[in-house]
């Protein structure tokens, strides 16, 4: 029932912006709200992207592990670094709600080196896979996907003792099975 509101107001922004271009009387502020609007709206939920693993290795022989919950599911995330400047990664997300089911799995490896005495640069790639199911009455509802994402992940953060802090980016291409494609910018921030 959201979804169903959410495109009936895309539609009538739509048709607000065509109304007011046509009559020359259109603002960039309008554009900007409609824009917003139609960006921050969606579809179909059916991806629902785990969370960022940027485990700020530093040096060989690091293992970094961590579980957490959130309202797209849970994720279990492991990284280890076997030499100098190498990092591997692996991680698992799923949910199972009442109208939505997930799970996710990926593997990656990556390069890492330090800036200054306490800054550290990584950059990881990796392969996933998934599927994805929505139940439900909606008008989404009865939605099975399996899909695939292939990854691409600068991030720079700050390691000091035993805690550190990241800013990351993922950048995601995600394959549906050849129903849609899509590209996706993922940006994170987090620390332990």
């Amino acid at each position: 029932m959201i979804l169903l509101i959410l495109f009936i107001i895309q539609a009538h922004f739509i048709t607000l912006v065509y109304n007011q271009y046509r009559s020359h009387m259109f603002s960039i502020r309008t554009f900007f709200i409609c824009l917003t609007v139609l960006l921050f709206s969606g579809c179909a939920p059916v991806y629902y992207p785990n969370r960022i693993t940027a485990p700020m290795l530093d040096k060989a022989g690091e293992f970094n592990a961590e579980a957490s919950i959130g309202l797209t599911g849970w994720d279990v995330q492991a990284a280890a670094s076997p030499v100098d400047h190498l990092g591997i990664m692996a991680n698992f997300s799923a949910l199972d709600a009442t109208e939505h089911y997930h799970s996710f799995f990926e593997g990656g490896i990556g390069y890492y080196n330090s800036l200054g005495e306490i800054g550290l640069f990584e950059i990881y790639g990796g392969f996933g896979s998934g599927s994805a199911r929505t139940d439900g009455s909606g008008y989404f509802s009865g939605i099975k996907e399996g899909y695939t994402r292939t990854f691409l992940q600068p991030s720079v953060g700050f390691v000091h003792d035993n805690a550190n802090m990241y800013f990351a980016t993922r950048i995601a291409y995600v394959d549906f099975g050849g129903s849609s494609n899509s590209l996706f910018i993922e940006p994170g921030f987090g620390g332990s």
